[in-house]
């Protein structure tokens, strides 16, 4: 078990998306929000290893797979995320960030792996160390 966000690997974006499925390629969730996070959360792992490619081709998959998934918040949130990724866009990126979190507070994993994505997009490979705190105690995505 990884003790922290830290210790998960990248890739476990894959591996979690192959062990949550059913042989039958149907992912094994009831008709909820569970599958809507699932595929956010595993979109989000996609992003922060800089990997927009792999992120567009799951996110179609996914859409296939549950087609109210586009519709849904986490499916814009997540549509918008990887278009941003893709043009190198880091205001578009806040921006979608921002009009989610209006609404419902991201989580902390969620904002740890969403860091890193921000990072390599605005530094590349290298990444950048730098989290910023607001006025307000919060993480500053911006």
């Amino acid at each position: 078990m990884h003790k922290s966000a830290e210790d998960v690997p990248v890739s476990t974006g894959g591996a979690w998306q192959t062990k949550h499925s059913h042989p039958l390629g149907v992912v094994c969730f009831p008709e909820s929000s569970g599958a809507k996070d699932f595929y956010l959360k595993a979109l989000v792992l996609l992003l922060s290893s800089g990997d927009a490619v792999s992120a567009q081709i799951a996110l179609e998959r996914y859409v296939a797979r549950d087609p109210r998934f586009e519709g849904s918040r986490e499916g814009r949130l997540a549509t918008a995320l990887v278009a941003a990724m893709q043009e190198g866009d880091a205001e578009a990126f806040t921006a979608a960030l921002d009009d989610f979190d209006r609404i419902s507070k991201l989580d902390p994993w969620k904002i740890h792996f969403l860091l890193k994505a921000k990072r390599r997009l605005m530094h590349g490979d290298e990444g950048g160390d730098h989290v910023g705190i607001g006025d307000d105690g919060e993480v500053d995505l911006s």
